[in-house]
Parts: C-alpha cells; sequence; structure tokens
C-alpha cells in the first residue's frame, strides 16, 4: 500500500471564491446595522412614551430610514439614507422629507400622502425625489406611525427604497 507523501497542511485546498464570506459578511452586517437603527430608534421613541414593535423593522426590505415627529420634521435618518439620497445625516435632520421632491413629483401623490397621513394607520406609496446631485429617483416608501398610550401619533418611520 502507498502512503500518501503530501503532509495535512499541503493537503489542503485554498477557498477560490469570495462569494461564500462575502455573502455571510453582508447578512451579518445587515442584521447589525438593523439592529442598529432599532436601538437609535429605540432611544428617540423612548422619549416620546411610545410603544413600538421593534420586529417590523426586522423583517422589511428597505434601502433607507427616515424617522419624523408627528409634523414631519426629520429627527433622524440612518446611513442608508445618506448613500441613498447624497444627503448627509445633519443635512436631513430638522427638514421635512419634502425637501427631496421636484418638478416631477405628481401633486396628486404629495396630496395623497398628506391625507393617509392623516389616518394614523400604516401606508406605502412611491414618489419621485431628487438627490442632491439633482438626479431623480422613484422611492417607494412605507410609512409606519408611532403612537403613543393614548393611541395619538407622536412619529413617523419610513421605509424607503428605490424602486425602477
Amino acid at each position: 500500500m502507498k502512503q500518501n507523501s503530501l503532509s495535512f497542511e499541503q493537503k489542503r485546498i485554498p477557498l477560490m471564491c469570495w462569494d461564500i464570506i462575502s455573502l455571510t459578511y453582508h447578512v451579518k452586517s445587515t442584521g447589525l446595522e438593523k439592529q442598529s437603527a432599532v436601538d437609535e430608534i429605540n432611544r428617540f421613541i423612548a422619549k416620546l412614551n411610545c410603544a413600538f414593535d421593534h420586529d417590523i423593522m426586522m423583517n422589511r426590505d428597505y434601502q433607507a430610514l427616515v424617522l419624523t415627529d408627528a409634523h414631519q420634521e426629520i429627527l433622524w435618518v440612518d446611513k442608508g439614507f445618506t448613500e441613498m439620497t447624497g444627503y448627509p445625516r445633519k443635512y436631513a435632520v430638522g427638514k421635512h422629507p419634502s425637501f427631496l421632491q421636484g418638478a416631477n413629483t405628481s401633486l396628486v401623490t404629495r396630496q395623497k400622502i398628506r391625507r393617509l397621513l392623516t389616518t394614523g394607520l400604516p401606508f406605502k406609496e412611491v414618489v419621485v425625489n431628487y438627490r442632491k446631485d439633482s438626479t431623480e429617483y422613484r422611492c417607494e416608501v412605507e410609512i409606519i406611525p408611532i403612537k403613543d398610550h393614548q393611541n395619538q401619533v407622536q412619529a413617523y418611520l419610513a421605509f424607503e427604497r428605490e424602486v425602477a
């Protein structure tokens, strides 16, 4: 019987593709980013004395998160917002999301969103927005009202993603 002359170290086959590692890293980093966003939003919600189901965030497909107060003034945006729009967090906070709108943003859609916000119910709509570099994009916005213990809307959480 012939013995194999290669040692254990020599028999190892190197990983020829980084897809496995890349996919694993992406899944873990996405989960960590979502958890970090949950933690930051929790801080705001605690100040508002509201109840919120955090699993809502973990089970949504989105590129950006925007938290506004009841008057739609932006309180917080995540890193994805900056990546999607080009606007830094510091620029967006204190503004209304309408700063992203422009010439091709439908007035009918804007009015519909305003009307839906008054219902206190979650909704989804697609609106034409503009990036910092003035390029337009279609943004699917899913808005979840955040209510206090008296069932009054205190904030809105928007899950945003670019759509074709």
